[in-house]
């Protein structure tokens, strides 16, 4: 019997929310959640909780993902909140990740030269990075750059009552990977029409 599986499902119009601006995105993304404790009546909770859940993220997109959120960048193994994620060390994300860093670097320096009565630092350009994400909304402008560039990214938001914690994925690549780090170790791969069919599938 499946205890586990990977569910691809189909970006939807309504899922637009998720963005801000006044432009369409360049291209569309497809959506993935996990699924574990599928019973005998296929139902079962979602969220990439489970260690075949890590195995699959670790396998497809390394060790260390680096999440930017609209409170920074950090490091991590997991998907469980909101936000943008970078993975791989491309030239184009340590491009990314490095110009953020360097105008969080100034800022702080400029806070100190404010107290000290200095002049602030000029910032000439602010990098892609900065403000893509505010609140729960992601700049279609700057998400356009990213996929423009071919940055290796995704994003994550919850999906309630179905899919939770989910995935936005612009690189259908990634989708045959996923498939091949759960055939390792006996996952199950679903591909659906709709989010919808998942209400049939949550507990």
């Amino acid at each position: 019997m499946i205890t586990e599986r990977i569910v691809k499902f189909p970006y939807e119009e309504w899922m637009g929310e998720v963005f801000f601006g006044d432009n369409d995105l360049a291209s569309l993304p497809y959506c993935v959640c996990y699924q574990y404790y599928v019973d005998e009546s296929d139902c079962g909770e979602f969220g990439f909780f489970t260690e075949n859940a890590s195995y699959i993220l670790s396998c497809v997109f390394g060790k260390e993902i680096s999440l930017y959120t609209s409170h920074g960048v950090k490091k991590t193994e997991r998907i469980d909140i909101n936000g943008l994620y970078l993975y791989g060390d491309s030239l184009i994300n340590n491009d990314l990740l490095n110009s953020y860093s360097g105008l969080s670097s100034i800022e702080l320096k400029n806070k100190l030269r404010e107290r000290k009565g200095m002049m602030p630092v000029a910032i000439v350009e602010k990098p892609c990075l900065y403000n893509i994400q505010v609140d729960d909304g992601f700049d279609v402008l700057k998400i356009n750059e990213l996929i423009n560039t071919n940055a290796d990214f995704f994003l994550s938001r919850f999906f309630m009552p179905e899919a939770g914690q989910s995935m936005l994925i612009f690189d259908l690549s990634v989708w045959n990977e996923i498939n091949k780090c759960a055939n390792v170790i006996g996952v199950d791969c679903m591909e659906l029409n709709s989010i919808n069919e998942l209400s049939k599938k949550n507990r």
